[in-house]
């Protein structure tokens, strides 16, 4: 992940892998419910410009396969 906690989404993601790892599924499922809200944001003063969304979907696939080995469906 470049330019580590530089935008929110980035600090966003680190929490929920960490999340994750500690197996906190509704803290998991929280952040990544904030992801799609920060992803989605339009407008403000400087709105996000990310250039490489691999981080934001890795997000996604991590919560997806913890979905699935937790028998959360979506």
């Amino acid at each position: 992940m470049s330019q580590i906690g530089q935008r929110l989404s980035d600090k966003i993601i680190l929490a929920h892998r960490q999340a994750v790892e500690e197996g906190k599924a509704e803290v998991a499922e929280m952040l990544i419910q904030a992801l799609e809200i920060d992803a989605s944001y339009v407008g403000g003063p400087k709105p996000e410009q990310r250039e490489n969304l691999e981080d934001v979907e890795a997000a996604f696939t991590l919560q997806a396969e913890f979905r699935a080995k937790h028998g959360r469906g979506v």
